[in-house]
Formats: C-alpha cells, sequence, structure tokens
C-alpha cells in the first residue's frame, strides 16, 4: 500500500529541503512506498562505462575521496564518489565496513538518485545542488534509518554538477556529521579547483575573493582580458549562460564594470592562486605544478619572480 506523505506527516525536526525531498518521493510511483528498499546495482561493463565518461573529472575526484577515506575511515565511515547521476563509481571502507558496504548497498556500481532510493545524502545533494546531511528517519527508505549520510556536490570547470562524495556510517551523532561536512566542503572545493586549472592553466586566472560558497570565484582570461571560463560561482554572481562565452564582447573589464586604466591586479591574483596551490600541496612544487597545470620549472620561476614564500 503506498505511503502517500503531506507536511503534516513529516517529522517536525525535518528541514525543509527534506519535505520537499519527501514530496517529491511520495509522488514518484516507484517510491510511493517507504519500504521501497535499496537501488540496484550497475554490471562491471555498466560501472566501467560510467567511469570512463566522467573522465579527467573521475580522476581528480579520486584523488580527493582517496585523502577524505584516509579521515574518515578510521571513525567507521565509508565514503563513495558518485557522478551527476548518482551512480556511485568509487568506494572506500576499511575491511570492518564489508559487511555494511553489502547491506545498505554502499559500494561501487550502486543507483543512489533520489528517484532510485528517495531521500539519501547522495541522491538528494544531487537533485538540490547543495551539501545535506541526512539521519536516520530523515531518510525516505526504512531500511536506512539506522545510517546518518552527509554528502557533498561538486563542481566541474564549466560550472556544472559533475558528481558528488558522500560518507556515511551508522548511528547519528551531530558533532560528528559538522566535522564531515567541513572535510567534504573542503573536498568539493579542492576538486573543482583542480579542474579547473588543468583546464585553463595556461591562460590568467583571477581569484575575485576567497568565496565562502561551496565554489570558489574564479575567472580565466586571456591577455586581452576576454574570459575564456568561470566557475559556478562566478556565473552565478554575474548571471553568466553558457553561450556568452562564445561572445567576443565578454570581457572582464566590461562586465565589472571597469576600463582598462583600472583593471583587476593580475599580479596579485597570480600570486593568490600559485598560494592556494602551494598550500593545497603543503609547499611541494611537484603537486603544486600539478594542480596548476604547468611544470615545475614553470613554477619554480613563478614563485622566485613573485616572491613567493613557500611554507
Amino acid at each position: 500500500m503506498a505511503d502517500m506523505v503531506t507536511r503534516r506527516d513529516m517529522p517536525a525536526s525535518l528541514p525543509a529541503m527534506l519535505q520537499e525531498s519527501w514530496l517529491r518521493c511520495s509522488r514518484k510511483r516507484g517510491l510511493a512506498s517507504r519500504r521501497s528498499g535499496l537501488g540496484e546495482r550497475l554490471c562491471s561493463a555498466e560501472l566501467q562505462q560510467a567511469r570512463d565518461q566522467m573522465g579527467a573529472v573521475m580522476r581528480s575526484a579520486c584523488v580527493e575521496l582517496d585523502r577524505l577515506a584516509s579521515l574518515v575511515l578510521p571513525l567507521g565511515y565509508i565514503a563513495l564518489l558518485s557522478d551527476s547521476r548518482g551512480i556511485v563509481v568509487a568506494h572506500r571502507n576499511n575491511e570492518e565496513g564489508d559487511n555494511r558496504t553489502k547491506r545498505w548497498n554502499l559500494r561501487s556500481g550502486a543507483l543512489w538518485s533520489e528517484d532510485e532510493v528517495g531521500t539519501n545524502g547522495l541522491g538528494t545533494c544531487l537533485v538540490e545542488g547543495k551539501p545535506v546531511t541526512i539521519s536516520g528517519g530523515e531518510h525516505w527508505c526504512f531500511e536506512l534509518h539506522r545510517l546518518t549520510c552527509t554528502a557533498m556536490p561538486f563542481f566541474d570547470s564549466d560550472g556544472r554538477v559533475a558528481g558528488a562524495l558522500n560518507v556515511s556510517a551508522a548511528g547519528t551523532d551531530p558533532k560528528i556529521s559538522g566535522i564531515m561536512e567541513a572535510l567534504l566542503f573542503s573536498a568539493a572545493r579542492s576538486i573543482e579547483y583542480t579542474l579547473f586549472h588543468r583546464r585553463f592553466g595556461m591562460w590568467r586566472i583571477l581569484s575575485l575573493d576567497e568565496g565562502e560558497g561551496l565554489s570558489q570565484p574564479l575567472v580565466a582570461l586571456d591577455e586581452a582580458g576576454r574570459i575564456l571560463g568561470a566557475t559556478r560561482a562566478v556565473r552565478d554572481r554575474l548571471r553568466l549562460e553558457d553561450q556568452a562565452f562564445e561572445s567576443e564582447e565578454l570581457s572582464w573589464p566590461a562586465l565589472s564594470g571597469r576600463d582598462d586604466r583600472t583593471r583587476p591586479d593580475f599580479r596579485r591574483a597570480e600570486v593568490h592562486t600559485i598560494e592556494e596551490a602551494l598550500a593545497l600541496s603543503q609547499g611541494k612544487i611537484a603537486p603544486a605544478a600539478r594542480l596548476l597545470g604547468i611544470s615545475r620549472s614553470t613554477l619554480h620561476r613563478k614563485v622566485r619572480g613573485l616572491g613567493i614564500e613557500r611554507s
């Protein structure tokens, strides 16, 4: 029998974003019952296809997945990486987590879209394009009521949601969930940063400010100041659509309301960008150069020329 819900039926503590998710789930024929069960799992060929379709995004995201796993696995968490459709393309767990990966389908090839499983960390964060933590009975599916899942979407170099990172564990602990959100936030921003610099590293990249959101405000400019690329934060801030980048008139001075005499300080922007890469790489030149998409010798030359101190 269908378990149709209204806002009146929902737990009083259910956040507004999850209320909307529950309503979406109750309207879907395959999810009308909260006993719908867990999602399906792809065969090995389908999983490989999903991985291949992610391409460079998969490689960059797996670096952060491994870094994340090294921090959360000792705490009893399982770490997942999904594509933009909610297909888990990689997972990390320790030996103690083997039974849980199978029991709750927290493994590669699992389908965790909201259409498949209802309200859940990965699926709901991809629908909303926002971070989400879902604990116990906030999940749509009864089988997930022992889980706490924190998920974070991340963006590609064109500002699109490219996938999501998720950490899941049995039980609930608001304090730990806050820590997980901070770790995922950092990982998601790092993926976007890496993807943007690998694509536009040969051009000037301007960091508008530190930014407080999930996307960092980065712009790639050619020598004439024309905008070649922009992250999700900049696209939202300046209301830029994809077709805008095809225009020869899309220049930073014009959009920022500045003329040539008051252009942004590119030297300071370049220093800031290199310092960010070095900070992410703990002061090591080789990994920082890979983040920036330049050679080690070029980065050495820039560090010396710009007077940058390595911590």
